[in-house]
């Protein structure tokens, strides 16, 4: 899967002021999944990076919806929170069909800050669930 955007940190609701960029992805032979985050909260500057991935999560929401079900995922773990290592990062995606203006993005860090999906949609950008191949 990939992702890349803009959402909202703090009370405005219409202004970006957070982006990230992913990548992750898991191959049948890989004992672990492959992948990173980076992470940018502009009101604060401060940088998350995943680096390592421990797990990796895709399940369908709406099985059989077509041409493709609504996708969701879960990623995440060791993280650099402005060059500090020793912490964590879980995050959660969905995929929501195109163009990406209902994609969700939902990360938390073991420091206790949260942006949360449920009330934050991606204003500008894409998240991919892709096929896996044949």
């Amino acid at each position: 899967m990939t992702g890349g955007g803009q959402c909202i940190v703090g009370d405005n609701e219409r202004v970006p002021s957070a982006g990230f960029g992913f990548n992750a992805m898991w191959f049948s032979r890989d004992p672990s999944p492959k992948g990173e985050l980076n992470y940018v909260d502009h009101i604060t500057g401060m940088h998350v990076h995943i680096h390592e991935l421990t797990y990796l999560v895709v399940w369908e929401d709406l099985p059989g919806n077509k041409p493709w079900p609504l996708m969701k995922a879960r990623f995440g773990e060791p993280c650099t929170i402005d060059g500090e290592e020793g912490l964590f990062a879980d995050v959660y995606v969905e995929d929501n069909g195109e163009p990406g203006t209902k994609d969700k993005f939902q990360i938390t860090l073991s420091t206790g800050y949260i942006v949360d999906s449920n009330t934050v949609a991606i204003l500008f950008g894409n998240i991919q669930i892709h096929k896996p191949p044949k």
